[in-house]
């Protein structure tokens, strides 16, 4: 799997941990991604629950719960996964 970067991604991660809590908990939930991403890992995501309903708006997204209420978005095809959201579940539907 090819793993790619939108660009609000990375401040998404800043933004969350400056909120603290449960936000900060989130956040280093998100870099721990990035961080089996690097290293290769071939499963980046484990042990990360998908949202109950999923998104249907999206074709081939992934929509995983993190704490707080937090959500991480990603959009899977052809063999490249996209991060393009990390941040609270209200801005997730903006």
């Amino acid at each position: 799997m090819e793993y790619k970067y939108y660009a609000d991604f990375t401040p998404g991660i800043r933004a969350l941990f400056k909120r603290g809590g449960p936000y900060q908990r989130a956040a280093r939930t998100a870099e721990a991604v990035v961080g089996r991403i690097t290293n290769g890992e071939p499963d980046p995501f484990k042990g990360i629950a998908f949202t109950k309903h999923g998104e249907k708006r999206i074709p081939k997204c992934r929509k995983y719960d993190l704490s707080g209420r937090c959500r991480l978005i990603t959009v899977v095809d052809n063999g490249v996964c996209v991060l393009c959201f990390v941040g609270t579940h209200d801005a997730s539907d903006a």
